[in-house]
């Protein structure tokens, strides 16, 4: 009888065991893309000064979270400011959520992304009255000092509304264009 249970007990631990190595082989295995948070902060700035010293740009953002090996960063309650170093002005982008695409030297960001509530601004100068822009989405490539949409868009000046399917903002040149069905209505100055 102690035989019996004995080898009972080695025949149901063998078969447990092949039976448990046999499963973990069946198992998915994680792609090899699988995105792995790196870093992440609270509360973060981030600045890029241009070759003479100046702000060209600034970044703000309530939660960051950096993921490898894609070289992305996810941004939340996300400010950017952009500054022209020709007449000091800027263009202030706020949104609900962002992402940095880096070039392969982790500090240089490549383009922004934002999305939710995309909203720009740019103050008042000399040369045109302020400026405000919504959309949906909304990606600029910083280097270009460029950003575009495809996504519908209003644009407001004081007296003016435009809206359109998509548009193209030359940071530098403060001109921005609304591309597809594009409509404007006046106020009357009386």
């Amino acid at each position: 009888m102690k035989r019996f249970i004995i080898a009972s007990t080695v025949f149901f631990s063998a078969a447990w065991l092949i039976l448990q190595v046999s499963s973990q082989n069946n198992t998915a295995s994680a792609p090899a893309h699988t995105q792995y948070l790196e870093w992440f902060g609270k509360n973060i700035t981030l600045t890029e000064m241009d070759a003479f010293g100046h702000v060209k740009q600034t970044i703000k953002a309530k939660n960051l979270r950096h993921y490898v090996p894609d070289e992305m960063t996810d941004l939340a309650d996300v400010y950017v400011y952009f500054f022209s170093a020709e007449d000091d002005q800027e263009w202030q982008l706020t949104s609900d959520k962002g992402r940095l695409f880096h070039s392969e030297n982790k500090q240089d960001i490549t383009r922004i992304d934002l999305w939710q509530n995309v909203q720009l601004l740019h103050p008042a100068d000399d040369s045109q009255d302020t400026v405000t822009i919504n959309t949906s989405t909304l990606a600029i490539f910083p280097e270009k000092e460029y950003a575009h949409t495809d996504q519908f868009t209003i644009v407001k000046q004081p007296g003016q509304e435009m809206s359109g399917n998509g548009m193209e903002i030359f940071f530098p040149t403060q001109n921005f264009y609304l591309l597809n069905n594009v409509s404007s209505t006046h106020e009357n100055e009386s």
